[in-house]
Formats: C-alpha cells, sequence, structure tokens
C-alpha cells in the first residue's frame, strides 16, 4: 500500500504508471466492487415453503464420531428421508449409518459422484428437494428449514449455507481453515447472491431443487475431457449445470452447518490444490456459455487472472532490481522491501475486516496470513491451473473395495 501511495505520487508528478500500481488499483477495485455487492445481500426471510427433502450422505471412510455427529444432527432436523450411501461398502460405516437413516446403499467403490446418482436413484420419486452433504458435515439447528426458504422463488435451483470449521481452538491449520471460509462467505459469496449467480455451491451442505438436480446429476456421471471420465469437482459441475440451465444459485447466511479441516499442512495444501484444479478446469469448460452469467463469470476470471497478474509483477520487480535498477525511490533495497511487506500486511489486512470483526485475535496473525497468502496459496493456484486435469484426491489414501452387489441395500430401517 505504501509503494502504491509513492507510485501514485510519482505518476502524478509525471513518470508513468508502474505494473505495481496498476495491479493495486485492480485488485481494490475488484474488492469494492464485491465488497459493496455483498453490502446489499439479504437473506431470504419468508416463510420455508412446505417441500418434500430427501436428504443424501455420501461417506468413504468417515471417523465414527465425526460421522455420527453429522448424521444426528440431521435427524434433529426432521427430513422426509435420509440416505446414507456408503462408497466402498464398508459394514462398519453402514451399521453406524443404520442407526440413523431411513435407507443405507452399500456400493461398490465408485467415487462419489456414483454415489450421489445412486442415492437419487434410490430417493423417494415426490422428493421435492435434494440436500447433499458430507459426512464429516454437521448442521446447526434449524438449517434445514432455513435452507428451504429461497425455494419460494420458482426461480432458485440450489442454496448454499454459511459455512464454518468446527472445534477450531488455536490449532493454525484449523484457524486458516476458518479464515479461508470467511472470505467466502463474508464478501465473495453473498455479493454473487445478490445477483442469484453464487459460482459454487460448496459441497459440504447443498439444497437442490429436484427438477433441477436431476438433469445436473445425469451431466455430472457422464462428464469426460479428452475421453478421461473425471472425478473430483462435483460441487462445482453441478453449480455450473444449474446456471448454465438458467436456475439461480444462492446463499442463505440464516443457515449455518460446521465442517471439519486437515489436521496437517501437507494436507491442508493438498486439499487447497484439489480445490483449485476443479475450479479452475470447470472455468475454462464452461467458457461457451460463462458469458451469460456475467457475475459468476467475472468471478472466475479473476482467480484465474490475479495470481498470475500478481507474479508477473513480482517478476518485473525482480528483473528491475537484477538489472541494476535499484530501489525506485532512491531507498536500500532492504528497505524498500520492509516498507512492501508492511504495505502488504496493511492492504490485505484492510479486506480482512469482515472475519476479523468475527475473530480480533487474528490481528496479531495478519503478518503470516499476508505470507501465506501471497507466497502459498497464490502459487497453489498457479498449479492447479496448470495441472487442472489431474484427478487424485490427493488427501485421502484409498482401501480395498468390499465384495457386494452394486447398490445392495441394508434392510434395517433408520431412527426416521
Amino acid at each position: 500500500m505504501f509503494s502504491f501511495f509513492r507510485d501514485a505520487l510519482a505518476t502524478a508528478r509525471g513518470s508513468a504508471p508502474t505494473p505495481f500500481m496498476v495491479f493495486f488499483v485492480y485488485v481494490w477495485a475488484v474488492w469494492v466492487l464485491k465488497a459493496l455487492a455483498a453490502r446489499r445481500y439479504r437473506p431470504f426471510a419468508g416463510e420455508a415453503p412446505p417441500l418434500s427433502v430427501t436428504v443424501l450422505v455420501p461417506v468413504f471412510r468417515e471417523p465414527e464420531a465425526v460421522f455420527r455427529r453429522s448424521l444426528a444432527s440431521v435427524v434433529a432436523e426432521n427430513p422426509f428421508e435420509l440416505i446414507a450411501i456408503v462408497d466402498g461398502g464398508d459394514p462398519a460405516v453402514a451399521a453406524v449409518a443404520a442407526e440413523y437413516c431411513t435407507r443405507v446403499l452399500r456400493i461398490s467403490k465408485a467415487g462419489k459422484r456414483a454415489a450421489m446418482a445412486a442415492g437419487l436413484a434410490a430417493a423417494c420419486s415426490s422428493t421435492e428437494v435434494v440436500v447433499v452433504l458430507d459426512s464429516d458435515t454437521v448442521w446447526a439447528p434449524g438449517t434445514l428449514r432455513e435452507l428451504l426458504r429461497p425455494f419460494a422463488d420458482p426461480r432458485v435451483g440450489g442454496v448454499t449455507p454459511r459455512q464454518a470449521i468446527f472445534d477450531v481452538g488455536d490449532d493454525p491449520v484449523r484457524r486458516l481453515a476458518d479464515w479461508i471460509e470467511d472470505l467466502r462467505y463474508l464478501v465473495t459469496v453473498p455479493a454473487q447472491s445478490v445477483f442469484g449467480q453464487v459460482g459454487c455451491l460448496a459441497g459440504r451442505t447443498i439444497a437442490y431443487r429436484r427438477s433441477a438436480f436431476e438433469p445436473a446429476v445425469m451431466t455430472l456421471v457422464r462428464q469426460t475431457v479428452f475421453g478421461m471420465p473425471l472425478s473430483v469437482g462435483d460441487d462445482r459441475v453441478l453449480t455450473n449445470e444449474l446456471l448454465r440451465s438458467g436456475w439461480r444459485t444462492v446463499y442463505q447466511s440464516t443457515a449455518l452447518v460446521w465442517t471439519d479441516a486437515p489436521g496437517d499442512w501437507r494436507t491442508f495444501w493438498r486439499q487447497q490444490l484439489r480445490w483449485g484444479r476443479s475450479s479452475q478446469r470447470e472455468t475454462v469448460l464452461s467458457l461457451r456459455w460463462l458469458w451469460k452469467r456475467p457475475v459468476a463469470g467475472a468471478t472466475f476470471a479473476t482467480d484465474i487472472l490475479t495470481p498470475f497478474a500478481l507474479y508477473a509483477v513480482v517478476a518485473l520487480g525482480i528483473a528491475h532490481v537484477m538489472s541494476g535498477g535499484g530501489g525506485r525511490h532512491g531507498q536500500a533495497l532492504g528497505v524498500e522491501l520492509l516498507l512492501a511487506f508492511a504495505g502488504m500486511v496493511v492492504s490485505i489486512g484492510v479486506r480482512q475486516i469482515p472475519h476479523l470483526r468475527r475473530r480480533p485475535r487474528d490481528v496479531l496473525r495478519l503478518p503470516l496470513f499476508a505470507l501465506q497468502l501471497t507466497f502459498v496459496m497464490v502459487p497453489i493456484r498457479i498449479l492447479a491451473f496448470a495441472t487442472m486435469l489431474h484427478q487424485s484426491w490427493s488427501t485421502r489414501v484409498l482401501e480395498p473395495a468390499y465384495e457386494l452387489p452394486h447398490e445392495a441395500v441394508l434392510a434395517e430401517p433408520g431412527h426416521l
């Protein structure tokens, strides 16, 4: 930020604008537009329509305590149907699910996409809303009712809730994961929702109008790129299909879910890489129609362009120094770097005010957050773009599947 003001002063005195100055204006213009749009956001407040709901829970190798916590939170909301789809057929996981669910499907190891399709096929044909829930996600009381409110608008095809990390404590990985969720759900997602164009209904919990969900799932399970079936990024694919088909995708901030986070840095960064790959891949694949949804399109365009623009500016600065240019303002290089870092912390920090209102103590972590954002997360986004067709789950070690007939159903009923 300090460098920008000095560059701006030099430009006012007749110097040419620097690449950094142009980049700074671009970043702040994007953020201000998002922030202004987000201020217009209001959650749907009308009565929740009396729609029948089926909740689908694809599950694979979930720790029992977390899985029980998730299912119990759904049972408390009393949906019409709760169906668990045990990917790989683990009998221990299926037995836990049977204690809570209306039905439990045990399928051969086929991935989350096939699990969702199997669950949808098994759902009651009269169901009007289908909610897909990650098996490590816990609902706050009243979540289902709040998720249904937006469906009073017949144009709404999908709804995403407020999402946060449970049991954050002082664990640095979980705190960063929680911070990143705030980046999405306190500015970007509300801004997109104002226009009915939330670009990614994140998969922890998504409520779909069934008439929108069914054709989207058909596309999901058949998706290929260069003849290669795809297995990750299902939430972005489904959201794309809703937007492409003309449905509105919205955010309901009064519906809150908590989810788990990786337990170590290596797994966390690999998770971010996986998410970045699927997000940028789907942006490229949707270019033919994304211009019809300009808000979502602009968001995804900046998501791809900003990391490259940042490191182009960094490369130009390094080239300037190596060519003997020294500090632009005649100061020692060390002083320039310290001022640049201080300005970076202030600039990033101002944009974190929505999060800092919620967690004031994180102001002490701002310098580290600025370094992680700039020198770890941004390079991960660039690597994700370069490897967008890579299909590894990255955060899970696969185990052998159990032998069982496809879509075998446990007879034991659940508690609903």
